[in-house]
C-alpha cells in the first residue's frame, strides 16, 4: 500500500514543505501507474534523490575560483557591498520610479540615467534596454526591418544559447546581405552592395576571434562608408571597456574612442566590461535612437527596477571614478602582484598547496584572445575534490593530478571563507 503524502511530507520535515508536497504527489502518481511492488524505505529513498535533485537547481551563493572573472555561468559581473545597501531603501520603500516630482505627474522611468550616460560618453542620446541581444533585434526591427542589412560572413557568430546574429536578423524583419568569406572581408565587399541596403552591421568578435590569412574592414571606415553614402552604420560591440582597463586589454576599442569618432549607433551589454547589471545599452545619435524609441517592441524589452537602480548607479561610479566599487572591473584590473598577494594569504591561512603563475580569462563572451596574468594555488588531489568544493560552494579547476585554485577571480572579502571550506575539504581522514 503506497503512504499518504502527509507522512512523507513529515519524513522530510527539514525540506521546504511545498517542494516535498509536489514531488511526493508526482512519484505516488507514477508508482500508481506503474502498479509495482515498492517499500516505504525505497519510497523515501527515491523522493530524497528527487528532493536532492531539485534544491541543486535553488539559487547560492558561489566562490569563483576559475580564474574566469566574468563567468556567465556564474552570475558575470559583481556588485559591490556599499552599492547593495544604497539599493536597500529603493526596494523597501516607494520611489519615484515614473514620477516627475516637479510636475506631479507621471514621468519617464530611464530619463535621469540616459542623461548619465550622455555625460559619461558624450554622445548626442542613449536607450536602455534588458539585454544586448534585445539591443540587436530593436535596431535591426526599428531601422532594418524590410530592408537590406549588409554584414560580413566572417561575423555572423552564435553566441550563447544558441542564439544566432543570422537567425536575429531574419526574426527581425532584416534582409541579410552576407559579404566576403569566413576569413577575408574588404571595403569593396561592402561597396559592391551598397545600393540594396539601408544598413551596414558589423558585429564585434568578442566570444572568438580569427587569425592567420585573414582580413577585415574597420569600424571608423565602415562608419564613413555608411555616411557618405547616406546608409546607417550599427555596431554590436556585445562587449566594450570604458574608462580603467588592465593594460593587456587596451588594444581594444574603448566606447569613448568609438563615440569620439562619431560612430553612429553601437551598443554592448552592461554585464560584461562594464561590469553591472544585465543590460542593453544603445549609444549614438539622436535622430535614429528617437527613431527606435518609438517602436512598440521597446515596452517588452525595457529594464527592470532593479536593473535600472543598479544601472544607475554603475555609471555614477564611472562619473566619480569609483571602480573599487565595480568589483568585476577591479578583479579584471588587478595587477599580477596583486593576485600574488591573495594566493600568499589563502596559502598561509590553509597551509597547503603550491602557488603557480596563472593565464586566466576575462569570460563573459569577452576578449576571447586576451590573457590575464596571476597566480593560482595548486593542491594535489584526486578529481573527487572538485566535486567536494562543489558541494560546499567552491567552483575550481582541475589539471592532471591538482586542483586549481586561480585568485584572479576571487575577491579579497572571500579568502577567510574560501580557506575554511578548502581545509574541511582537505582534512587528513
Amino acid at each position: 500500500m503506497l503512504p499518504q503524502i502527509s507522512k512523507l511530507i513529515n519524513a522530510f520535515n527539514d525540506k521546504p514543505s511545498y517542494l516535498v508536497s509536489a514531488l511526493a504527489k508526482e512519484l505516488i502518481a507514477e508508482l500508481r501507474i506503474a502498479n509495482k511492488e515498492q517499500t516505504y524505505e525505497m519510497i523515501l529513498n527515491e523522493l530524497d534523490k528527487r528532493i536532492n535533485q531539485a534544491l541543486l537547481k535553488a539559487p547560492k551563493v558561489l566562490i569563483n575560483a576559475t580564474g574566469v572573472v566574468l563567468h556567465t555561468n556564474l552570475g558575470r559581473a559583481l556588485i559591490s557591498e556599499e552599492d547593495f545597501m544604497w539599493l536597500k531603501d529603493f526596494h523597501t520603500n516607494n520611489i519615484n520610479l515614473e514620477f516627475d516630482l516637479g510636475t506631479n505627474s507621471r514621468g519617464k522611468r530611464d530619463e535621469y540615467l540616459i542623461n548619465l550616460l550622455k555625460i559619461l560618453f558624450n554622445c548626442e542620446d542613449a536607450l536602455v534596454v534588458n539585454n544586448n541581444a534585445a539591443a540587436v533585434f530593436l535596431v535591426l526591427n526599428t531601422l532594418g526591418k524590410n530592408e537590406g542589412v549588409i554584414t560580413s560572413r566572417a561575423e555572423l557568430v552564435e553566441i550563447g544559447g544558441g542564439f544566432r546574429v543570422s537567425e536575429v536578423m531574419r526574426e527581425s524583419g532584416a534582409r541579410l546581405i552576407e559579404v566576403g568569406t569566413t576569413n577575408k572581408t574588404n571595403l569593396r565587399d561592402y561597396e559592391n552592395e551598397l545600393e540594396n541596403a539601408a544598413m551596414i552591421l558589423k558585429t564585434h568578435k568578442s566570444n572568438f576571434y580569427i587569425g592567420g590569412f585573414s582580413e577585415e574592414v574597420d569600424v571608423i571606415t565602415l562608419n564613413e562608408l555608411a555616411r557618405k553614402n547616406e546608409k546607417i552604420f550599427y555596431y554590436d560591440l556585445g562587449s566594450g571597456y570604458t574608462d580603467c582597463i588592465n593594460d593587456s586589454l587596451k588594444d581594444e576599442p574603448s566606447l569613448k574612442s568609438l563615440i569620439a569618432n562619431g560612430i553612429s549607433l553601437i551598443s554592448f551589454s552592461g554585464d560584461k566590461l562594464f561590469a553591472s547589471t544585465q543590460a542593453g545599452i544603445i549609444l549614438g545619435k539622436k535622430t535614429l535612437i528617437e527613431r527606435l524609441r518609438k517602436n512598440q517592441l521597446l515596452r517588452m524589452f525595457r529594464l527592470n527596477k532593479t536593473s535600472l537602480l543598479m544601472l544607475t548607479r554603475a555609471v555614477q561610479n564611472y562619473l566619480e571614478k569609483d571602480y573599487k566599487r565595480l568589483p568585476s572591473l577591479a578583479l579584471i584590473n588587478d595587477k599580477k602582484q596583486d593576485v600574488l598577494a591573495k594566493a600568499k594569504t589563502l596559502q598561509e591561512l590553509i597551509n597547503l598547496g603550491e602557488i603557480i603563475e596563472s593565464k586566466s580569462l576575462v569570460g563573459g563572451g569577452s576578449m576571447p584572445d586576451k590573457l590575464l596574468n596571476g597566480y593560482a594555488l595548486k593542491i594535489k588531489a584526486n578529481k573527487c575534490k572538485i566535486k567536494e568544493l562543489l558541494d560546499k560552494g567552491v567552483v575550481a579547476n582541475y589539471d592532471k593530478d591538482s586542483v586549481i585554485i586561480d585568485l584572479r577571480s576571487v575577491l579579497p572579502s572571500q579568502l577567510e571563507c574560501l580557506a575554511k571550506i578548502i581545509k574541511e575539504v582537505f582534512k587528513e581522514k
